[in-house]
């Protein structure tokens, strides 16, 4: 009998802690990121899981932590109010020691109910970029019509200065070929640079009697140029030689370009003032596929799938238009309220970087949301985006600096007498 009154005891022990647990517990319904989904640094986790609790919830607080539950992030915080259940955030993922990288990784969900924290976790997957981060390039224009190119390592040392002929145009890179591409005018022409030596590899000159190039832009093995002469040209990236092109469109000048899977879209405008075209081509072919006449001062493009994206001006009114390229027709145009378009870049699937002056804004295409970034002392030239370090590289007039994600300090990396015209980075 006294055994049988302590096991009564203990069962209405059990039942008392089970049934005041119930109260705080609870219930946790994880929709992403997926069981062992995989990231590679740097990327951004999308956070959506529901809370079912019959207590309230003080807090919740998400992570990305190693094995050691260690936090490979930024922790986040949510105050839901009573009423709330489905949650939703971002975790950015940015490089990590690799002392700290050690497997498995979970999002972990610590949930406060009712004073007693609860702990959900969802394995998933990390690695490391395939690349690496080796330093920059800054273009600047010279004196006697000169193109200065000074290669800078991970310590923003200067250890390769060289002067190129021209006034510059534009660039672009390709670090796994180690070359760097550069057009200028007087003399009218494109080149490819080897970053180590500093010597020409290629070259090619503007054809006649257009021979002013506008846009460069680098597909997997081909760079595209946009020529005065009223067609898109593509070379091969470590030899040059033409491996495509479209028909000359005599009336028309392309400028701004996207390159997709399937095609080029670029934005032309006439000759003489009057209308302008959106016009795609077919990659493999050149052949035109199809054009569209709008009155838009297009600013800059990006093709995702097949949509474009376009930032572009009508008046003093700026605006974001997301343009179907199989269809040919304006799916949505969104307007951008004091915001002046002076460059756009693209870092992020459907999260664009907007320069307005001195003022760096970041403009999600996907919710439409709007947010400051950073004001910087003077006119911005350029902006790129260091991957590894999840670091904006800002080039200034006379100056380059480094700003972090999130934040509104900054590292100054050089600075020149020079005008800077544009920054490159390097990777290999």
């Amino acid at each position: 009998m006294k055994v049988n009154f302590y096991m009564l005891m203990l069962v209405v022990l059990l039942s008392s802690c089970s049934k005041e647990s119930s109260n705080t517990q609870a219930v946790v319904n994880i929709i992403s990121p997926q069981l062992f989904e995989l990231y590679t640094i740097p990327d951004t986790v999308e956070v959506d899981f529901e809370v079912i609790s019959k207590s309230p919830i003080n807090y919740i607080r998400i992570s990305i932590d190693n094995i050691n539950l260690v936090p490979l992030t930024n922790q986040a915080y949510i105050y839901p109010n009573d009423d709330e259940s489905v949650f939703n955030t971002e975790i950015f993922l940015s490089n990590v020691d690799d002392k700290a990288l050690l497997p498995p990784y979970n999002m972990h969900i610590a949930i406060d109910v009712g004073g007693d924290v609860q702990h959900n976790f969802r394995e998933i997957t990390i690695k490391k970029p395939d690349k690496s981060y080796e330093g920059f390039i800054a273009f600047s224009q010279g004196s006697n019509n000169s193109v200065q190119m000074d290669v800078y390592d991970l310590n923003s040392e200067i250890i390769k200065s060289q002067l190129y002929p021209g006034y510059f145009i534009v660039s672009d890179i390709s670090g796994e070929n180690n070359l760097a591409y550069l057009a200028t005018s007087s003399p009218n022409i494109t080149s490819a640079i080897n970053i180590d030596s500093g010597n020409y590899v290629w070259g090619n000159m503007g054809q006649l009697p257009y021979p002013l190039v506008f846009d460069l832009i680098k597909g997997s093995n081909t760079l595209y140029q946009s020529s005065e002469m009223g067609r898109i040209i593509g070379f091969n990236l470590k030899n040059g030689l033409q491996v495509f092109n479209t028909k000359v469109l005599s009336d028309t000048i392309p400028h701004n370009m996207a390159v997709n899977e399937n095609f080029i879209f670029a934005d032309f405008t006439l000759r003489n003032p009057g209308n302008k075209l959106w016009i795609s081509f077919y990659r493999t072919t050149g052949q035109k596929y199809s054009q569209f006449v709008h009155e838009y001062d297009t600013k800059a493009l990006f093709a995702q799938n097949d949509t474009a994206i376009l930032f572009c001006v009508q008046g003093n009114q700026s605006n974001v238009i997301n343009f179907s390229i199989i269809d040919n027709n304006i799916i949505k145009s969104t307007s951008l309220d004091n915001i002046a378009i002076d460059q756009v870049y693209s870092f992020r699937d459907n999260v664009f970087t907007i320069v307005d002056g001195n003022k760096i804004i970041s403009y999600n295409n996907t919710s439409g949301n709007i947010s400051n970034v950073f004001e910087a002392n003077d006119t911005i030239i350029d902006v790129k985006y260091e991957e590894i370090s999840s670091s904006y590289v800002i080039a200034l007039p006379h100056e380059i600096i480094m700003l972090k994600t999130n934040s509104s300090t900054f590292k100054r990396l050089t600075t020149k007498n020079t005008r800077i015209e544009s920054i490159e980075l390097i990777y290999k």
